[in-house]
């Protein structure tokens, strides 16, 4: 059986070509959301919180800028954040930043410091063009120059000095944030990215949240919606307001994707915040750059090649030089001379030719000169001479296009899985995986691309510089004497697509990919979910035909279990900390049902082909249509489609195909579908219909669409009952306002009651109350789980809306599950709501629901302000009603004492019985001393007889307070009272072992031999509840004393002897107290026993003599002592007939079981005594 999680889908991996279909986004996306906004302080969020941004492979800002300590929290920040009435919620707080998802520039701020040599930088940061744009608000300026310049290393200069500034201005706001947009799944390039990490680090630095931050996380329904881009951009203004100076500086501006809104931004964002704001960005001289920022009024800008680098590239070259012990100083000064001359302000290049001599030593002066005569004239060159030194630079290339134009962050261990396919010398060769080309360490990967990429943190390879970028696709590339490549992004993906999809088809046996070994694989779970992107992202004249070469001659139709282990990787998941886990290898599902899932067009086009049944029934979405149709995957299911697929099967989780579809949002296929006679009526599956499923997601077009078409939309049936139910219980406004203006039933019933049970209970909603109420609901309809819509307004707290449904003629005495909503109110305590309903004439005396009237429903929940307001307005104290019987008792039997007074005041009954007796019974039982006291001071009668125990004393005798048994009796308690489930106080209290409280019933007169209805005398209830199942005079114990002493309670032995028990006393089991002592081995029973005047020899019970029973247990002291007391050992009776045959039994239980030394010694004591053989001998129990 294949396991199945639902997933995040990745880019691209809802469609089949080139164009991708269109999925409806679901409203909460957008921002609609039904918490009603009287009502959003007391809402509590439903569902997931939604990130827009994934934060997968970044550190969010709670992680980055807590943890590394770059962005601390700035106290007092003066007298505007004083204003600003900052809230100080450490929770919340926490729960904004995990839902803004920030990304983490901070390592990118790190990285570019320990790049920067001291010394250089200098004539930037201080000079007079950098320290008049910080003195004056308003200010923006522009650093730019050519790639590799140093552009990143004086931004993180400038970055230096205003964190260094704001630390002595403890009142000064500044963030930072560095674009990089080195690879595709880069989320550094993100416009958004850079506004919520702008966000957060001003915030970060506030002593508190700020209210616009707040705010709109509230008005996002507690988190539980991502807010639009413009809601972003709205806030920040407010925030950079927030100080009295505020800096912001961005790096390469030309890294971002989405550069035409960012320089809009910027242009807006100066006019947002003047007189606090100054920006500084760097970038290169891009025309529409430099156009946009030099229109602004107070830009100013620095071109790096103008200034001093030259400068400081001899600084680098000679700080660089002295670190270098195996050079001659006429050697250092070639170099010097030669690294200086080409440099030309690049300081990219001059690194990069840096280390490649340190790692090349030449041997000679002579090689030393030549080596610099040849020196790459750009960076271009000097990348290209990396790729072709290396011994296989076609590994090379595919490390960088896999950085580039993978969905992910890669490290060197998931790279160097690359290098084992191997693509032959091309033509008709195909991909396979060689593990002969595996390389001996992953850190090859790092030396094979040594100044082309990186290590950052987590060991994660990124691309050294954006420059290592445009020469990968802008150069053609030499592979060998005859052959070069120009890299582009459809053939990189192309040669991706191909990687994956060879990796994965290696996995062609059952046990070839397990849980045990999965981590021997890092590239599976990445080539299992991307692959299918990479294909859609290629042009089909790169890549069908060796896909389809490569499927045809490693995929079978039956049974392959490569496609089995794609979809266990596919549905696999990995957690911190815990191994990749995926489903099991049993194949429940078509090779061709795995395929539609996976969603890669030439697999299941290779599967059809070779006769594959696209109806055969199996797998969690019945049919191949419904698992491509849920996966999004429009192509494949136009291709089952064609192929004879039923569009109207049947069965899985979603029902039919149409159901699924709607359900997951793929408008195209919905409509595809219904082009091709779907039935869009159809039930079964989670949701019953297509219209209730898309309702359920909000996903208003399917919903247009499939009612335009002809849906029926009060279908009932499935999770929610009809589809305005389904949209209403999930919150999506827009789709349950479209449902009513087409004519949704508004009084259809689901598992929580009409729409309007819904609206006014759980969901807080006045308006969608109202709105129902105009469309005709039923105001005293009666369902759900709370009977009637008024009903569970007060149940939930909702006045306003309690209003409502009285102003349209709601019942005010309907009754249900809880009684009327009098009662309900009072048990929750709804002071204001129970005003209202008497207001409107709710009886306040009705009986009904679980706890009778509304008073002893607020008795009992302790609601002292709702019982006042209901005896002000005549309630009737006296009712009985309910397991408690009266007010009185159910305040009591919750220990409520200014309740129980202020009922006694009112003239209640104190001595009313119910189903737990009288109050008096009741406060006994949960042993409040302080409610007793005021019952009997109001004239408690102490002596009726009720409830479960019988009397107050029995009750608190069971119960063990002393406490209370001393009240009661100072009060005329009967101590000898009988009745109830356990007798007197003194057999209840010998039950329940309490020996304190046996001490004080005896001496308050206590009859130690009275007998009981169920178990006889006080010992012997003592004994029962040690596990002895006794009668009066008989049963398994007989007396009270012999079930003590069968049972070893020493003290409870000596308490009854001292108080007369009769200790020869016969019956039971076991015959007297001695013999079952005896029988149980209790040897210091026996000695009190015998020094009592126990007779040793008396012959009754299953054993006879006490002799024969301590015998037949192999207690060798027990008969000793018995002897040594004048024990006759040769007295005959019981089961074994003489204590001689007794010692010779055994028990058929082995756990008590003799061993035949213990018989042997028994023998030969009992035969030292003058025991004889005899010749009767009773079998033992064995069978």
């Amino acid at each position: 059986m294949i396991t199945r999680s639902k997933r995040t889908q990745s880019q691209g991996s809802d469609r089949d070509g080139n164009v991708p279909p269109r999925k409806v986004a679901r409203l909460e996306d957008g921002g609609a959301s039904l918490a009603d906004p009287s009502d959003i302080a007391q809402n509590t969020g439903m569902g997931q919180t939604l990130n827009a941004i994934d934060t997968s492979g970044t550190v969010t800002m709670i992680a980055g800028h807590y943890i590394e300590g770059d962005y601390n929290v700035v106290q007092g920040a003066g007298e505007i954040q004083d204003t600003l009435n900052l809230i100080h919620d450490e929770q919340k707080k926490r729960d904004i930043n995990n839902w803004m998802a920030a990304p983490d520039t901070s390592p990118n701020y790190k990285a570019a410091r320990e790049k920067h040599q001291q010394g250089t930088g200098s004539w930037f940061v201080g000079g007079s063009v950098f320290e008049e744009w910080k003195a004056h608000p308003d200010s923006v300026l522009w650093l730019h120059g050519r790639p590799g310049c140093g552009k990143t290393i004086l931004c993180s200069s400038a970055i230096e000095n205003v964190k260094l500034s704001c630390k002595n201005k403890g009142s000064v706001g500044y963030a930072y944030y560095f674009f990089d947009g080195t690879s595709a799944q880069s989320k550094l390039a993100a416009y958004e990215s850079l506004i919520r990490s702008l966000i957060m680090q001003f915030s970060d630095r506030l002593d508190g949240i700020h209210p616009a931050l707040a705010g709109l996380y509230d008005a996002e329904d507690k988190g539980r919606h991502q807010p639009l881009i413009g809601s972003l951009e709205g806030i920040l203004p407010e925030l950079i307001k927030s100080f009295p100076a505020s800096y912001i500086i961005i790096d390469a501006l030309d890294e971002c994707a989405e550069q035409r809104r960012l320089l809009k931004w910027i242009q807006t964002i100066i006019l947002q915040t003047s007189g606090v704001l100054h920006l500084l960005v760097t970038s290169r001289p891009e025309p529409d750059i430099q156009n946009s920022l030099r229109s602004l009024p107070k830009a100013q800008e620095i071109d790096v090649a103008n200034w001093e680098v030259s400068d400081d590239i001899r600084d680098y070259i000679n700080v660089r030089l002295a670190e270098v012990d195996g050079w001659s100083e006429p050697q250092k000064e070639l170099v010097r001379a030669a690294l200086s001359r080409g440099a030309g302000g690049v300081f990219r290049w001059v690194a990069l030719l840096f280390d490649e001599l340190l790692a090349e030593r030449c041997l000679s002066t002579s090689e030393l000169q030549q080596r610099l005569s040849t020196l790459p004239k750009d960076l271009n060159e000097a990348y290209m001479k990396i790729i072709k030194k290396s011994p296989r630079p076609a590994d090379v290339i595919r490390f960088l296009q896999w950085i580039i134009f993978g969905q992910q962050e890669f490290t060197a261990k998931e790279l160097a899985e690359v290098a084992l396919i191997n693509f032959g010398n091309g033509g008709e060769a195909l991909p396979f995986c060689d593990s002969s080309r595996r390389y001996s360490s992953p850190d090859d990967v790092l030396r094979a691309c040594s100044g082309l990429v990186v290590e950052v943190k987590e060991g994660i390879i990124k691309l050294a510089h954006l420059s290592v970028k445009e020469f990968l696709l802008s150069t053609e590339i030499p592979l060998g004497p005859k052959h070069s490549i120009r890299i582009d992004e459809y053939l990189s993906h192309c040669v991706i697509a191909e990687v994956c999809l060879a990796y994965l088809l290696q996995f062609n046996e059952r046990e070839s990919i397990t849980e045990d070994n999965v981590d021997s694989f890092p590239l599976a779970a990445y080539a299992s979910k991307q692959c299918v992107f990479h294909v859609q992202s290629t042009r089909d004249e790169d890549t069908n035909s060796t896909l389809e070469r490569l499927i045809q001659h490693r995929v079978q139709l039956h049974g392959s279990y490569a496609i089995i282990h794609w979809i266990r990787l596919l549905r696999g998941h990995s957690e911190t900390n815990r191994p990749f886990t995926f489903g099991s290898t049993e194949n429940t599902a078509s090779s061709l049902y795995y395929a539609s899932i996976i969603g890669l067009k030439p697999l299941v086009d290779h599967l059809i082909i070779c006769g594959a049944d696209v109806n055969v029934i199996g797998g969690e979405y019945g049919t191949a249509l419904q698992a491509a149709s849920s996966e999004g995957h429009l192509e494949i299911c136009q291709l089952l489609l064609e192929h004879g697929a039923d569009l109207n099967a049947s069965g899985g989780e979603y029902g039919t195909a149409l159901q699924a579809a709607s359900s997951e949002g793929h408008l195209e296929i919905c409509q595809l579908l219904l082009e091709h006679g779907a039935d869009l009526n159809a039930s079964g599956g989670e949701y019953g219909t297509a219209l209730q499923a898309a309702s359920s997601k909000g996903h208003l077009e399917i919903c247009q669409l499939l009612l335009e078409h002809g849906a029926d939309l009060n279908a009932s049936g499935g999770k929610y009952g009809a589809a305005l139910l389904a949209a209403l219980d999930r919150g999506h406004r827009e789709t349950f306002q479209l449902l009513l203006a087409h004519g949704a039933d508004v009084n259809v019933m689901g598992r929580r009651g009409s729409a309007l049970h819904m609206a006014s209970s759980y969901m807080r909603h006045r308006q969608i109350c109202q709105l129902l109420l105009e469309h005709g609901a039923d105001v005293n309809i009666t369902g759900g789980q709370h009977g009637s819509a008024l009903q569970g307004a007060s149940y939930w707290g909702h006045r306003k809306i309690c209003q409502l449904l009285l102003e349209h003629g709601a019942d005010v005495n309907a009754t249900g599950k809880y009684g009327n909503a009098l009662q309900v109110a009072s048990y929750w305590g709804r002071l204001e709501i129970c005003q209202l309903l008497l207001a409107q004439g709710a009886d306040l005396n009705v009986v009904g629901g679980q706890y009778g009237t509304a008073l002893r429903t607020a008795s009992m929940m302790g609601r002292l302000d709702i019982c006042q307001l209901l005896l002000e307005h005549g309630a009737d104290v006296n009712v009985m009603r309910g397991e408690y019987g009266t007010a009185l008792q159910a305040a009591s039997s919750e220990g409520h004492l200014r309740i129980c007074q202020l009922l006694l005041d009112h003239g209640v009954d104190v001595n009313a019985s119910g189903e737990y007796g009288t109050a008096l019974q009741t406060a006994s039982m949960i042993g409040r001393l302080d409610v007793c006291q005021l019952l009997l001071e109001h004239g408690a009668d102490v002596n009726t007889m009720g409830g479960e125990y019988g009397t107050a004393l029995q009750t608190a005798s069971i119960m063990g307070y002393l406490d209370i048994c001393q009240l009661l009796l100072e009060h005329g308690a009967d101590v000898n009272a009988s009745g109830g489930k356990h007798g007197t106080a003194l057999r209840t209290a010998s039950m329940m072992g309490r020996l304190d409280i046996c001490q004080l019933l005896l001496e308050h007169g206590a009859d130690v031999n009275a007998s009981g209805e169920q178990y006889g005398t006080a010992l012997q209830a003592a004994l029962d509840h040690h596990g002895a199942n006794v009668n009066v005079m008989g049963g398994e114990y007989g007396t009270a004393l012999q079930a003590a002493s069968s049972k070893g309670h020493l003290e409870i032995c000596q308490l009854l002897l001292e108080h007369g028990a009769d200790l020869n006393a016969s019956g039971g089991e076991y015959g007297t107290a001695l013999q079952s002592a005896s029988s149980k081995g209790h040897l210091e029973i026996c000695q009190l026993l015998l020094e009592h005047g126990a007779d040793v020899n008396m012959t009754v019970g299953v054993y006879g003599p006490a002799l024969q029973a301590a015998s037949y247990r192999g207690r060798l002291d027990m008969c000793q002592l018995l002897l040594d007391h004048g024990a006759d050992v040769n007295i005959t009776g019981g089961q074994y007939g003489s204590a001689l045959n007794a010692a010779r039994a055994h028990s058929p239980y082995h756990w008590s079981r003799k061993s035949e030394a213990v018989v042997q010694a028994m023998v030969q004591l009992l035969k030292e005594h003058g025991a004889v053989e005899t010749k009767t001998l009773i079998q033992s129990n064995e069978s």
